[in-house]
């Protein structure tokens, strides 16, 4: 029943970003012309949350892309806005857009000393080049991904991080590391409560004991 009422409250918060939609997009891009990066990106970040619902993707690229080319944001305004700018790309299927826009905001990241935000562009850095089949270079972003946010106490972040792990090693043909760290990863989600993440990893792991005929 909780989740159920905060799911209802998810949506309508949504709802009333929705009906403003074009109010946020518009204000976003003044805010961003004006320089004042406090406001762009928390605007950005709204209008995020409803365009990656109802569409087109492609705006929320467009919008993104104006924010963090603006020129007097501040380093962790710029690394906010990359979060949304990356996520766009990748939703679009631009992939391999996203993987300089995380390099730079990665190394924003370390400059500033935001950790958490340093394991989230090294996942997502993971997730480029595993798409790439560049896999050493996709377990050597994991690996530090994973550091990161057992050192910050993110255990969504940890569970995700062996979610993605778990999908290497399947891909490597090794279902014994890819079983443990499905299960490491079903362990953090039950612990957070994210439901959705336990039954892809369930799912996950049906398969890999299906491939392996057990």
């Amino acid at each position: 029943e909780e989740a159920i009422a905060a799911s209802h409250r998810r949506r309508d918060v949504r709802g009333r970003w929705d009906g403003e939609l074009d109010n946020v997009v518009v204000a976003c891009r003044r805010m961003a012309a004006r320089g004042e990066g406090s406001l762009a990106v928390p605007l950005l970040r709204a209008a995020w949350e409803v365009i990656r619902v109802r569409g087109p993707l492609s705006a929320a690229v467009d919008l993104a892309e104006i924010v963090v080319g603006t020129s007097a944001l501040l380093p962790a305004e710029r690394v906010a806005g990359t979060v949304v700018l990356v996520h766009a790309l990748i939703a679009t299927g631009r992939v391999g857009e996203a993987q300089p826009h995380c390099e730079a905001a990665l190394t924003l990241s370390r400059e500033i000393g935001d950790r958490r935000s340093e394991g989230h562009f090294r996942c997502y850095l993971g997730n480029i080049c595993r798409n790439h089949a560049q896999l050493a270079e996709a377990l050597v972003h994991y690996e530090c991904a994973l550091s990161v946010y057992r050192e910050v106490g993110d255990r969504r972040g940890e569970g995700g991080v062996h979610t993605n792990l778990g999908n290497l090693y399947e891909g490597l043909e090794e279902p014994a590391a890819a079983v443990a760290h499905y299960e490491a990863a079903l362990a953090l989600h039950r612990e957070v409560g994210s439901r959705y993440a336990e039954g892809i990893v369930l799912g996950n792991l049906g398969f890999v004991h299906a491939q392996s005929g057990r």
